[in-house]
């Protein structure tokens, strides 16, 4: 997207744009923001979900086809660069740390194993119910919520 918009969409607005997990995955990510900005509608909302933290960028990132990373203060500019006031933002899942610095940074893995993924899956309605008592301080994955005016 960040080369223009789609011949598809040219000339379509929407309320909600939803970005889960893709955005790290294009390289003119600036430009694609600000094509979504584009395509919404006064008052309309952008919701992206990426990975965070750059200082977490490993083999598990590069093999997945990510640029990057983000920093909660890098995607805030970048949305308000692209037109956005931030209306929310949060970090979440806070035990994934663990295992994507263990496979990715210590192990230097390119996938994660299946079997590690399993028992996470399986533990993970548990772990999300103990962040949401808290509200954890870090996370694997950044939520941003753009507001166009």
């Amino acid at each position: 997207m960040g080369q223009g918009i789609p011949d598809i969409l040219a000339g379509r607005t929407f309320d909600t744009i939803v970005c889960m997990n893709v955005l790290e995955h294009i390289e003119d990510d600036a430009g694609t923001l600000k094509n979504f900005s584009a395509m919404l509608r006064p008052k309309g909302k952008l919701v992206l979900v990426v990975p965070a933290y750059q200082v977490l960028f490993n083999p598990l990132d590069s093999h997945d086809g990510h640029f990057r990373r983000y920093e909660k203060a890098e995607l805030r500019s970048k949305l308000v660069d692209a037109g956005f006031s931030v209306v929310h933002e949060s970090r979440f899942n806070l035990f994934g740390i663990l295992g994507w610095f263990l496979n990715g940074t210590i192990l230097r893995r390119k996938d994660l194993p299946s079997g590690q993924m399993g028992l996470f899956n399986k533990v993970a309605p548990f772990l999300f119910w103990l962040e949401n008592l808290t509200g954890p301080p870090m996370g694997l994955s950044l939520l941003a919520v753009g507001a166009k005016p």
